[in-house]
């Protein structure tokens, strides 16, 4: 009965399932995916359309999408010997084998700027405080160097799409304005034009595939 229910071992597993959906929005194209997305919605002007569970299931499909290989890479190491681990201990031993597929995932799309920023600064903390010297490989240092240079790269992505819909909000508005129609609400004319604009150029299609190809090796 005791190894059937060991305490332990189910303290350990809630953990890493709590820890997961953290994992999966910090250390995944998810991050990137969901801004651009939230951003253009935005742009748009259509504040409900999609709705935000729309937005992130869009964002889950396209990440599970480009993260398939590091799934099935992970996978591979965590079923070491063709068997699941059987415990705790198990688990733990095979995690830092687990984890490397996803640790070379965000090296290789990471800007080497930020990574080398958090390295200087792991090891600042690491003088400060002592501790095991950082290196290039940590996943304290790799994961904030990626979490910033998908921030980075979503808000330069969602730049370049703001700026059409916001020559549109501003043309309407300097005619409005040379008719003398201030009374009309700018909106309720450049959000069908934008909408208009977004569908005509197929802009669904293209962002979802233009974000799914910024993950692959130019």
């Amino acid at each position: 009965m005791n190894s059937l229910f060991d305490p332990v071992s189910l303290a350990v597993t809630l953990a890493m399932l709590a820890l997961f959906p953290l994992l999966v929005v910090t250390c995944t194209a998810f991050l990137k995916i969901s801004c651009v997305l939230l951003m253009v919605r935005t742009s748009i002007g259509v504040q409900q359309v999609p709705a935000n569970l729309v937005v992130y299931g869009i964002a889950t499909v396209i990440t599970l999408t480009i993260m398939s290989p590091v799934i099935s890479s992970a996978a591979v190491q965590l079923r070491a010997g063709g068997q699941w681990p059987a415990n705790s201990n198990q688990l733990v031993d095979r995690m830092p084998q687990a984890m490397e597929p996803l640790k070379a995932f965000m090296l290789s799309n990471l800007d080497p700027v930020h990574h080398d920023k958090m390295l200087q600064i792991s090891q600042k903390f690491q003088t400060r405080y002592g501790g095991v010297p950082a290196t290039e490989r940590d996943l304290a240092v790799v994961m904030p160097a990626f979490v910033v240079s998908e921030l980075s790269a979503a808000f330069r992505m969602g730049l370049t799409l703001f700026l059409p819909f916001v020559v549109i909000d501003l043309v309407v508005s300097c005619v409005l304005m040379a008719l003398g129609m201030m009374m009309v609400s700018p909106q309720t004319i450049t959000m069908p034009l934008k909408v208009i604009l977004f569908v005509a150029v197929d802009g669904w299609s293209r962002l979802l595939e233009g974000l799914m190809l910024s993950y692959l090796p130019t």
